[in-house]
């Protein structure tokens, strides 16, 4: 039902792309519906996994890893759902290069593994985000992790579980992968037209 009249709020979409206000709930009604499919895939995997159904497992995680990319292009449509835009602000707080970067790194860590150098924390995630940037760049990677650990143990290869902890203090270190995705204005229009035929 919540789908059904996020399409119907949609339809609309041609004479009010342009408007903020309707764009900006566009994107986070649409990015609910495409959440939702991703709960739906993850007790698919979960149940594949249980099953020991390994060619089951991989289409819902190639599935599900669709998922995770189609929201960030998704969310990359309104700078309110902009990772390159909490970092700008983090950033302009700093009076020099190292408070900048420092600034930079506490807004990462508050939003990821929030910040402590206990891996044993139950913090993380504590104030996650569904941001463009974070999606693609920390969320589908630490993902494609897990899921790539659990059919080596469904293989019966031998395996240790994924270091998340190690990633999520690399990632937030790492600077090269908070660029912007830009659009022109008819490249933003057809990939909304992709997006709204996937919901």
């Amino acid at each position: 039902m919540f789908r059904d009249g996020v399409k119907q709020f949609l339809s609309i979409g041609a004479n009010y792309f342009t408007n903020e206000n309707w764009l900006i709930d566009a994107v986070d009604f649409s990015r609910q519906v495409i959440s939702n499919k991703g709960d739906v895939l993850y007790n698919a995997l979960e149940q594949s996994f249980r099953q020991k159904n390994v060619d089951r497992f991989k289409k819902n995680a190639d599935a599900f890893l669709h998922l995770i990319l189609l929201e960030d292009s998704l969310l990359s449509l309104h700078k309110a759902f902009s990772l390159n835009q909490w970092l700008d602000a983090a950033r302009k707080q700093g009076r020099t290069h190292k408070e900048k970067a420092l600034f930079e790194w506490n807004a990462k860590t508050l939003i990821t593994y929030w910040g402590s150098n206990d891996p044993e924390t139950d913090l993380h995630d504590y104030a996650n985000r569904e941001m463009s940037g974070l999606l693609r760049s920390f969320y589908y990677r630490r993902w494609e992790l897990f899921m790539d650990y659990c059919i080596k143990e469904m293989n019966g290869e031998p395996v240790s579980p994924p270091d998340f902890f190690t990633f999520e203090k690399s990632w937030a270190s790492d600077s090269s992968h908070t660029s912007p995705i830009r659009f022109s204005g008819k490249e933003r229009n057809a990939l909304w037209s992709r997006l709204q035929a996937c919901l």
